[in-house]
């Protein structure tokens, strides 16, 4: 007589059917950790905000219930330059093992001047008025503490494959204006959304000042 017309039910309470879900379980949750290892290391990194520098695009109180935790996208998914307003991550000019999250202001090779007025100007024109109109974090912009003596003195150059970076709450980042610029191997990805808390989830991914 066939198997299937026999019905073979399988004792439930036995230790060794016990024995056998545990270890299914934990050969389940190893193989989830290593595929999210394996396409963490390629394509993204998951980072906790901190700071209140980028506010109020991010959030952070050095709460962890509270603090933006943020998505990066990274190498294949990543593969187009940054853009002025971009949001970036990138690894510390004085500590490789800690991270920034700043927004792009100068690209390679502009002309970029801040005058004591605090007006940014970018190869001769002014961005105070483009920023205002797309995005509400301009007050912040305008509202700079860089000192009239720095880089209000005289226009400078970006360099070739470097990044000038600021935060958005420009009276209470450290960016650009005070350690200089962001060279591009130090990038490690654009910021894709927030993903975390719930009630902050929201996508960056169509936002910057070039679109």
């Amino acid at each position: 007589m066939s198997d299937d017309f026999l019905c073979f039910i399988e004792d439930t309470n036995s230790l060794t059917f016990l024995s056998k879900q545990i270890v299914k379980f934990w050969q389940t949750i190893t193989y989830v950790a290593i595929i999210y290892i394996v396409f963490s290391s390629l394509f993204f990194d998951l980072y906790r905000v901190t700071s209140n520098s980028m506010y109020p695009a991010l959030k952070g109180n050095k709460n962890i219930f509270y603090d933006d935790r943020i998505l990066v996208f990274k190498g294949l998914l990543n593969l187009q330059k940054p853009m002025r307003g971009d949001i970036i991550v990138f690894m510390s000019l004085y500590n490789s093992k800690k991270f920034l999250v700043k927004r792009v202001i100068g690209l390679p090779r502009e002309k970029l001047y801040i005058k004591p007025n605090r007006n940014i100007y970018i190869n001769g024109k002014p961005q105070a008025t483009l920023f205002y109109n797309k995005y509400k974090w301009a007050k912040y912009l305008d509202r700079s503490d860089m000192p009239e003596n720095g880089w209000g003195s005289v226009p400078i150059i970006v360099p070739k494959n470097s990044y000038f970076v600021m935060g958005d709450n420009t009276v209470s980042s450290e960016d650009s204006r005070m350690w200089g610029f962001v060279p591009q191997d130090r990038i490690i990805g654009k910021l894709s959304s927030i993903w975390f808390p719930f009630f902050r989830i929201r996508s960056f991914r169509n936002e910057n000042l070039s679109r």
